[in-house]
């Protein structure tokens, strides 16, 4: 979010240098802004970043407080997590809705990553989403997205105090 308000947000440079350092030392491989390949010798960890805000709604620009500082945007962030094949997956919610893109490398499969926005707790129907990572156990890794919706009653009652009919009240 943008500490400076209004609906969307955006990445303060010192959050933006720090997530590409995280990135970075985990990655034996990445790319550097020119697409120049680098290696070095680190365990890869795989990525799945969690933010409210999606690559479309990140691009609030206003500065907090008085003062210089720079503000990065959705359509900056998207290329710069393409940099690393260990980036998995980007998950978001903003937008309430439930979707998923793929974001492609034109050149290298090996750089390209989901984007998973999915929709809130006090959207209707309300669900929640279950992501599942697996190890395919060569060289790949398969990403499940499971909506489950509460087993609750459809009726609710406003008398009751039992568990299904308190989940119904949702």
């Amino acid at each position: 979010t943008n500490r400076a308000g209004y609906t969307d947000g955006s990445i303060d440079d010192r959050q933006w240098k720090w997530l590409k350092s995280v990135l970075r030392a985990g990655s034996s491989v990445y790319y550097d802004d020119l697409g120049v390949r680098h290696h070095h010798d680190v365990s890869d960890t795989m990525f799945v970043l969690f933010s409210h805000h999606d690559s479309m709604t990140m691009n609030n620009p206003v500065l907090p407080g008085a003062g210089p500082g720079i503000r990065h945007h959705g359509p900056a962030l998207v290329p710069l997590l393409s940099h690393y094949p260990t980036v998995l997956a980007w998950v978001n919610g903003h937008v309430h809705a439930n979707n998923i893109a793929a974001h492609h490398h034109a050149l290298d499969a090996r750089r390209s990553w989901w984007e998973i926005n999915t929709a809130s707790h006090v959207d209707f129907p309300q669900m929640a989403r279950i992501i599942e990572l697996a190890d395919n156990h060569d060289g790949t890794v398969s990403i499940f997205t499971t909506l489950i919706e509460s087993n609750a009653p459809y009726q609710a009652d406003y008398d009751t105090t039992d568990p299904d009919g308190l989940a119904s009240l949702y």
